[in-house]
């Protein structure tokens, strides 16, 4: 009997715990219920970053496509302004009105910026000083052109300084008031100018430069100087026919071994270079490339080129023919070294 009541009691025990069983089950049952809600909100955010990471990915490759259109687009641009500055000249040929039959302007106050660029009006020249200053005063009545200047000698720079590695000075022939021995001065270049006006070679002095009063036969024939170059700009179209070789012949009798010869004048193979020649009144003769380049072989010159400068494009004239594109042209040759 005791038996049967112990099994009753702890059968009723356990009958009691169950309602705190089935409270914990359910508790359970939520527990994992909201545990598989988790997992699937996870798996969607999982698959939400996939897709997400999948159009970063289609973005970055659409960034970089249009990154090579622009590349693209840009070298396209690049392209259009060099053939649209190609055909800038053609504007000149275009009128939007026809011309009238007559039709007046002011000339230039040419004396005005003559006395500018030389510092000294006119009216303060004595009659004598007048008459040889005529040729100074004209060739500056443009007005200033140093920055043009400075880059057609820039490019005669390299030749002068492989020829005068070995010393010597340069000389510069019609120096005048001295632009091209000021560069050299600048460049380190030793160099002395031969000039016939003699209010030229005082502009010169005035700027502390070493120039010479003399014609350049009197020059070449009284030095014993062996120079490392010798420079000729604008200067042999002033010579009549007949001085042409023999100063050319002069000239390179007075350079030493290694040294070289450049002579600059109008390029007559531009279209504009009858007008540029004939501009001055003293020009002698108009030069062809060809010809200087045959004289500078004649004498013994090795290594003779031309070097064509300042460019002048005009409407018609194609780029493949680029000598006929420049205003000036410069033939050069060196010395031939003793062997």
């Amino acid at each position: 009997m005791r038996r049967i009541r112990t099994w009753l009691n702890q059968g009723y025990r356990s009958l009691k715990a169950f309602p705190f069983l089935a409270h914990r089950l359910a508790r359970l049952e939520a527990v994992a219920i909201e545990q598989n809600r988790h997992a699937e909100r996870l798996a969607w955010l999982e698959s939400a970053v996939i897709e997400h990471n999948g159009r970063l990915d289609r973005m970055e490759a659409s960034l970089a496509l249009i990154g090579q259109r622009l590349d693209h687009l840009e070298a396209s641009g690049e392209d259009t302004h060099r053939q649209l500055a190609k055909l800038r000249p053609l504007l000149r040929l275009i009128h939007d009105e026809s011309l009238e039959f007559a039709w007046m302007v002011a000339a230039p106050n040419w004396i005005e910026r003559a006395e500018q660029r030389i510092g000294r009006p006119l009216a303060a020249l004595s009659p004598v000083e007048r008459e040889q200053a005529f040729y100074s005063y004209y060739s500056e009545m443009g007005g200033g052109h140093s920055t043009v200047l400075r880059e057609q000698y820039q490019a005669y720079l390299p030749l002068l300084q492989k020829a005068t590695r070995a010393g010597g000075r340069v000389l510069d022939i019609g120096c005048g008031a001295g632009e091209f021995l000021a560069f050299l001065r600048e460049a380190q270049v030793p160099a002395v100018g031969v000039d016939l006006s003699t209010t030229e070679v005082q502009r010169a002095a005035s700027a502390g430069l070493d120039a010479v009063h003399a014609s350049a036969e009197d020059f070449l024939r009284d030095t014993g100087e062996q120079f490392a170059g010798i420079t000729m700009f604008q200067v042999i179209e002033h010579l009549a026919p007949a001085q042409i070789l023999p100063t050319l012949e002069a000239c390179v009798k007075r350079l030493m071994p290694g040294g070289v010869l450049l002579v600059e004048t109008i390029n007559m193979r531009h279209p504009l270079a009858v007008n540029g020649f004939y501009t001055d009144p003293t020009h002698q003769k108009p030069l062809s490339d060809n010809y200087l380049g045959f004289v500078l072989q004649w004498l013994g010159l090795r290594d003779v080129g031309v070097l064509y400068t300042l460019p002048e494009p005009l409407a018609g004239v194609c780029t493949d023919e680029p000598q006929r594109l420049y205003a000036n042209y410069t033939v050069f040759g060196f010395v031939p070294h003793a062997v």
